[in-house]
């Protein structure tokens, strides 16, 4: 299973929510009941080269491959990657690639490459794939909306992006998202990645819309319409910078 990180997963946060995370279900395959605002969800999420890996099933019911069943997920090629995140409902966060992992991922999908987000079992809840990397290129920021409807997971829907932004930043548009190209996210010395700028990669915006359990309603994803004009990956980044200055003041006195 691929290490991924769990980057700062506060900006946005709920208010007047009841209690804290009391669900202790850490199995992306497994269905949770109701939930409320600041319970946390196990998220998984799938990669593969290409797209059409997803479709390739047996089920006439079933119009993606799920991850959670043993049956159709032996049908997934050996270079498909599966890890998890957990964020907490109604707080605004960010799921990160780390470094190390990147490289990894960058080396193991030689061509273009799509990922799936699930959730739950009997059926799984599916995200349509969307492409994050390119032979030529990365994806440096999608935005996945979690909805639930009174605490149940409902649905997962991409934000789509309209490449405003892509030929400001000297980026290509692919599929209705920004993509840095792989000639900007390389060393001129070296063959080997240099993903340090956060245009280099993935970082996946989390939001919920919907209401919880208690009928409270789901709000980040409108919050987040108010803020869009700003990069959501270079906000978290600059956040993640000032903290670690902050610890590595800490460290030297």
């Amino acid at each position: 299973m691929l290490a991924l990180a769990l980057s700062i997963f506060l900006l946005l946060g709920a208010k007047g929510s009841k209690g804290a995370d009391d669900n202790e279900i850490y199995d992306p395959c497994v269905t949770v009941g109701q939930l409320k605002m600041k319970d946390a969800i196990s998220i998984g999420v799938g990669m593969v080269n290409g797209i059409s890996y997803w479709y390739k099933n047996s089920d006439a019911n079933l119009n993606l491959l799920s991850p959670c069943s043993a049956q159709l997920a032996a049908q997934l090629p050996q270079a498909a990657r599966v890890s998890v995140f957990r964020p907490v409902i109604e707080q605004i966060g960010q799921f990160e690639i780390e470094n190390s992992s990147y490289v990894g991922l960058r080396h193991n999908f030689t061509g273009d490459a799509s990922l799936i987000v699930f959730s739950g079992s009997n059926p799984t809840v599916l995200s349509t794939p969307r492409y994050f990397l390119y032979s030529d290129g990365r994806v440096p920021e999608l935005t996945l909306n979690i909805h639930f409807e009174a605490g149940k997971l409902a649905y997962f829907i991409w934000k789509e992006d309209d490449c405003a932004t892509c030929y400001a930043k000297n980026q290509l548009c692919r599929a209705g998202s920004c993509v840095t190209r792989e000639t900007d996210c390389q060393n001129s010395d070296t063959t080997n990645s240099t993903i340090t700028d956060y245009n280099c990669r993935l970082a996946i915006i989390i939001t919920f819309s919907g209401t919880d359990r208690y009928h409270q309603l789901l709000t980040t994803w409108y919050q987040l319409t108010h803020i869009n004009r700003y990069s959501m990956a270079s906000i978290f980044n600059d956040l993640e910078r000032r903290i670690q200055e902050s610890l590595d003041r800490l460290e030297r006195t």
